[in-house]
């Protein structure tokens, strides 16, 4: 758990040594996941975090109630996998896009793209995208962020010791996501760079 945090935390995030302006790196994310989860749950699967802005982007699996999604009916069984990002940089608005649905047992493949400052997600076919400006230490999370949120009221448990509790009454006793062929690639300042020079020279050799 964490002091501002809206649930059980289980997630892997680049070191704090590691981070660094969203416009000097370049990331590339990728992985098959199994959804193995009770009615009504909803769980963010990855974060990206421009420290300057917050959270940019939110990938979550939910079963709520949403506007604009493929199912949006809540506790149905039916998961929403849907994109939360901030559409515009200056006011940091945030729009969601809707990728598709899966059930429990089901399993889906996502990629994450991050080039200086453009950040694309892609799903089911579909993609999502946005261009963020911003100086401070930037780092991406991942893996099961159980959401302790009331499918009625759409309020959050403010408690953390309150959450086992939540879970339990919300009838929500499986949260299992599986990753599989999971690759991660990295690469941040020069090396970045040299990297897109090398592959350019490749391309227009004779």
């Amino acid at each position: 758990v964490t002091p501002k945090g809206h649930g059980w935390r289980h997630e892997l995030k680049i070191k704090s040594k590691k981070r660094v302006s969203i416009q000097k790196a370049y990331e590339d994310f990728k992985a098959i996941v199994q959804v193995n989860s009770s009615a009504g749950a909803k769980t963010l699967i990855t974060q990206y975090y421009a420290a300057g802005k917050g959270t940019i982007m939110k990938l979550y699996v939910s079963d709520f109630k949403e506007k604009g999604m493929k199912d949006g009916i809540a506790g149905n069984g039916i998961f929403d996998v849907y994109v939360e990002l901030v559409e515009d940089d200056v006011s940091g608005s945030k729009t969601k896009k809707s990728l598709g649905t899966v059930v429990s047992g089901d399993a889906f493949d996502f990629s994450i793209v991050v080039v200086n400052g453009y950040l694309a997600v892609n799903a089911f076919g579909e993609s999502a995208s946005s261009i963020v400006t911003d100086d401070a230490l930037s780092y991406m999370t991942f893996g099961n962020y159980l959401q302790a949120q009331s499918i009625k009221s759409g309020k959050y448990v403010k408690n953390p010791n309150e959450y086992g509790k939540f879970y339990k009454n919300a009838g929500i006793t499986t949260s299992k996501l599986i990753f599989r062929e999971l690759s991660y690639t990295r690469t941040v300042e020069w090396y970045y760079f040299v990297a897109l020079m090398l592959l350019y020279n490749s391309k227009n050799l004779k």
